[in-house]
């Protein structure tokens, strides 16, 4: 009978797994401070047992985790939120899905152009579309269109309301800088940077004073290196990356004032000393946290609303409070299928 060298090494990659677990798992039993009492609290705590098992299994070469997944070179990607199928492209829309979220986006957008309020939607696109070739070799595209394609596509043929799709501009970019973080699901500073023009070369198109900073306005400080947002999910605090930002070299003449709310969300005010400018409100989750600080100069007033399930809070309602000129609407690709037009409540 042949020597099956891929059974074996299965057996002896299951062995050694067990014993690394349980060993992780008794280890604190046998200390001799323990109680029963404070078993839990002083049981390595959760956290540390997660940090020793996923460091384990990446140093024995696993790379699938819960909602995460080991990429090429040390890039780690976000698999939560239908990222992969996005990645695949087999989540891809019905018509009716997409005739619905353009009447929805239409409705909307003629009834902020009757209060001569300009409407723009954003979409953020995933890390793993501005970087497929960092994902596995195994996890491969079956389809040629994502439904990111799918919505741009139809609002542009049918639609009303403008589109800004950042992937394009991104990938271009990406050849000769790095655009995203390796090991969290947002752009880095760079990337937010190329959204902020983006947005600011569609805006000035009806307030032509909307013209992006150059680079050379900016000065990059790295903050060293810290614990980015998949790490935390691996629960790995000791898998750090350099953390930076782009600081204006000019005075923006801005001042802001976060405002904490009953339900735990937090909207940003901002507003600016040249009342000649346009106001803006944005409605957008985590991925316009780099991006806000570049626009909030170019607007007297500007509101900011975290998006977050709760419908209370990303209202229409907010035009009638902040009165603005422009009103931007952004989600990342992943939440896409999470469309939520605002609606008066």
């Amino acid at each position: 009978m042949p020597f099956d060298i891929p059974i074996v090494m299965k057996r002896i990659y299951s062995l050694i797994f067990a014993l690394a677990f349980w060993g992780i798992l008794i280890a604190p039993i046998l200390k001799p401070e323990v109680r029963i009492n404070t078993f839990e609290k002083d049981f390595l705590g959760h956290e540390k047992l997660i940090e020793n098992f996923n460091t384990l299994r990446l140093m024995v070469g696993d790379r699938v985790f819960p909602n995460v997944i080991v990429g090429k070179d040390g890039w780690l990607f976000f698999t939560g939120n239908s990222s992969i199928d996005d990645y695949q492209h087999t989540n891809l829309y019905r018509d009716s899905q997409l005739a619905k979220y353009q009447k929805e986006f239409d409705r909307l957008y003629g009834r902020l152009q009757q209060k001569g309020i300009m409407l723009v939607v954003v979409i953020a696109p995933n890390k793993s579309s501005i970087y497929p070739e960092y994902m596995p070799d195994q996890i491969t595209q079956i389809g040629k269109t994502s439904r990111l394609d799918q919505f741009v596509d139809y609002m542009g043929k049918y639609g009303k309301t403008p589109i800004i799709d950042f992937r394009p501009d991104l990938i271009a970019a990406s050849k000769t800088e790095q655009v995203y973080y390796k090991t969290n699901t947002h752009w880095n500073p760079s990337g937010g940077y190329i959204a902020y023009t983006k947005i600011m070369s569609v805006l000035s198109q009806r307030y032509p004073q909307l013209m992006p900073h150059p680079l050379t306005d900016y000065e990059a400080v790295h903050m060293g290196l810290v614990t980015q947002d998949i790490p935390g999910i691996l629960g790995l605090p000791n898998l750090k990356e350099d953390y930076w930002t782009l600081q204006p070299k000019f005075e923006t003449g801005t001042n802001f004032r976060k405002v904490p709310l009953s339900d735990g969300n937090i909207v940003r005010f901002s507003w600016n000393q040249n009342q000649n400018l346009p106001s803006a409100l944005i409605y957008h989750d985590s991925f316009l946290d780099e991006v806000i600080p570049f626009l909030e100069p170019h607007f007297r007033q500007t509101t900011s609303i975290f998006r977050t399930g709760v419908p209370g809070i990303w209202s229409i309602n907010w035009v009638d409070q902040a009165h603005p000129d422009i009103v931007i609407i952004e989600f990342v690709e992943r939440y896409m299928n999470d469309f939520y037009v605002p609606r008066n409540q």
